[in-house]
């Protein structure tokens, strides 16, 4: 369930915007709030989900002990993110901005 506005517009750009293309996979991530001091009902309304968008196949060889790229910060770079507490308006921004991993 989606209960942030943030996580949910982030999804929106993803599946609606930015589209996702037959040869990538969506990964999602949950990051957990800071819970001290809040409230059950307020920490469901902060954002929680990192969104990366990667080649498909990108997990499999993630777990793959025999899989070594030729750059693991290259490999390891998204297509697109979209992070928890990144603000709206940059969200279509920085997807945009990431190019391709190969």
């Amino acid at each position: 369930m989606v209960s942030s506005e943030v996580d949910f517009r982030h999804l929106w750009d993803l599946y609606e915007q930015r589209r996702v293309a037959d040869d990538e996979e969506i990964l999602l991530t949950h990051v957990p709030v800071d819970n001290k001091g809040f409230g059950r009902l307020i920490r469901m309304l902060l954002p929680c989900l990192d969104i990366m968008v990667y080649p498909k196949g990108h997990l499999e060889e993630a777990y793959d002990p025999e899989f070594r790229p030729l750059s693991r910060p290259v490999w390891n770079t998204a297509r697109a993110r979209w992070k928890p507490f990144q603000r709206l308006e940059s969200t279509q921004v920085e997807s945009q901005r990431i190019g391709p991993c190969h």
